[in-house]
């Protein structure tokens, strides 16, 4: 279940206030903050089928299991360690990853690959508002048994013959840029064989709001390999 980081923050700003009588000058709260979720995208049973993660030491969520998300929470600017253990046995490092934090910006960590291959693959996300009635969509290709795939961003079952891609041979551990489309219709993100329609991942329709921001990955199944599957990410 996922922790707080809040209380962190609190207990840092309570700590700087903790003055010995003597001093007089003031203190201000600390306001230079970010934000960062955690997306479990690793199919590795052996070695992280559930992970505990932390960040500067302090815990941010236990026993997350894949596909799962620690949401935002908040962190002080600055380079913070965002360290992922197997929860079963938290000496098995799955991860460990320093992700520098800007005043007002919003960050994604994904544990990716398996094995040996585990690495992080840091997004920096854009959760401004949008221009009225629009809605944002990003799309990243977490798995690497996938390979590079253009990606189509349409209405459910439109012919893409005739679409052209938001992004041509999208790698593994990439993502596309933000796509602005009409929010409250229908929306459909497809993944194919670079420079042919040949389908290799069909993403569940979503209907998103308009202001709602949303990011879709492609992943592998659970214990690796095929059959292809996808999780959806409620941004904001």
């Amino acid at each position: 279940m996922p922790i707080r980081l809040d209380a962190v923050l609190v207990a840092g700003v309570a700590l700087v206030c903790a003055c010995s009588p003597d001093d007089t000058a003031p203190v201000s709260p600390v306001t230079q903050v970010g934000r960062l979720r955690f997306v479990h995208a690793v199919p590795d049973t052996a070695k992280a089928k559930t992970v505990n993660v932390r960040i500067d030491g302090m815990p941010l969520a236990a026993n997350v299991a894949y596909k799962g998300v620690a949401g935002y929470v908040l962190a002080m600017a600055g380079d913070r360690q965002v360290a992922v253990r197997r929860t079963s046995d938290t000496s098995i490092v799955v991860l460990d990853q320093t992700v520098t934090v800007a005043a007002g910006g919003d960050y994604t960590v994904l544990a990716t690959g398996s094995g040996t291959g585990i690495a992080a693959l840091v997004l920096t996300d854009d959760n401004t508002t949008l221009s009225p009635g629009n809605a944002r969509l990003r799309i990243v290709n977490a798995s690497p048994v996938m390979g590079a795939a253009d990606v189509y961003v349409t209405a459910p079952g439109a012919d893409l013959s005739t679409a052209t891609p938001v992004a041509t041979s999208l790698a593994f551990r990439a993502a596309t840029a933000y796509v602005a489309v009409t929010g409250g219709a229908p929306w459909q993100v497809r993944f194919t064989t670079p420079g042919d329609t040949t389908l290799l991942l069909a993403v569940p329709a979503l209907t998103p709001a308009a202001g709602q921001v949303r990011t879709f990955l492609a992943l592998h199944a659970a214990t690796g390999g095929t059959p292809l599957t996808s999780a959806t990410l409620t941004d904001r």
